[in-house]
């Protein structure tokens, strides 16, 4: 029994040490609401990567969802449900949201398109992660579907 606890104990005190410090600087965090027809979304999982060039400027897209998306492609995943609620963005590398897919479960028609209904501030860049606040300075409505986003961010770079 002594012979097994001198050989787990120094196991365990490096997993104790590494594991805290593997965390910092890739996670990844959704805080605020997304809803839709009045509902909130209960959006999970933030990811981000390198999109296809918009105007000559290269462009992140980032996905924030209820369900983790696969590597294939997220608009698909989108369009199908398998990401439950979700916000796909498309920003510049300049920090300028030119596109969104809004996809919310109690809304007819989705996804829909939005550009001007959305405003990205605080937008903050770094090689592993970008993060930023979301608003739609109020409720929205896009036919006669109700949606509103005030939500912060930071998705890990894939």
């Amino acid at each position: 029994m002594n012979r097994l606890l001198h050989r787990t104990l120094p196991l365990f005190a490096v997993i104790l040490f590494i594991a805290p410090l593997s965390a910092q600087g890739d996670s990844t965090a959704i805080s605020g609401s997304f809803k839709g027809n009045g509902q909130d979304a209960k959006l999970a999982h933030a990811v981000a990567f390198k999109g296809d060039p918009y105007d000559g400027k290269a462009t992140i897209e980032v996905i924030l969802s209820e369900k983790a998306p696969s590597s294939d492609s997220s608009t698909g995943q989108m369009m199908t449900g398998k990401l439950g609620n979700c916000l796909i963005l498309k920003i510049t590398d300049d920090g300028k949201l030119i596109g969104t897919q809004v996809y919310h479960l109690t809304h007819d028609k989705k996804p829909f398109s939005s550009i001007g209904e959305i405003k990205l501030t605080e937008v903050k860049k770094s090689d592993t992660s970008i993060q930023g606040k979301l608003s739609t300075s109020g409720e929205k409505k896009f036919f006669s579907q109700l949606w509103q986003i005030e939500l912060s961010f930071k998705a890990k770079r894939i």
